[in-house]
């Protein structure tokens, strides 16, 4: 099982994102289930509610952006660029253990 599940949350414009140019890694492709539509969102106006306020409410640079990890209880865990690898792999260094 796995012991996170990476969701992306982007700026751009809704009409000018095609969910096919993201990285595999950000959207998985199942042999029997196809491709994950679930995991991909786009931080603007939804048809439905909302208002897409994710990168104001969190002070999040919309062009720089972050990776936010967030707990299953839904703590907001650690917040960093998305270059500071050290900082998320010292997180779950604390939390996980190796066999």
């Amino acid at each position: 099982a796995a012991v996170a599940r990476l969701l992306t949350i982007h700026s751009a414009p809704r009409q000018a994102v095609e969910m096919h140019g993201f990285p595999p890694l950000l959207f998985p492709y199942d042999e029997e289930l196809g491709y994950d539509y679930n995991c991909i969102f786009v931080d603007g106006e939804s048809y439905y509610e909302g208002h897409g306020q994710a990168y104001e409410g969190y002070g999040i640079d919309p062009v720089r952006g972050c990776v936010v990890l967030i707990r299953p209880d839904q703590h907001v865990a650690w917040i960093g660029e998305l270059e500071e690898v050290q900082g998320l792999e010292g997180y779950f260094a604390r939390i996980l253990v190796e066999p």
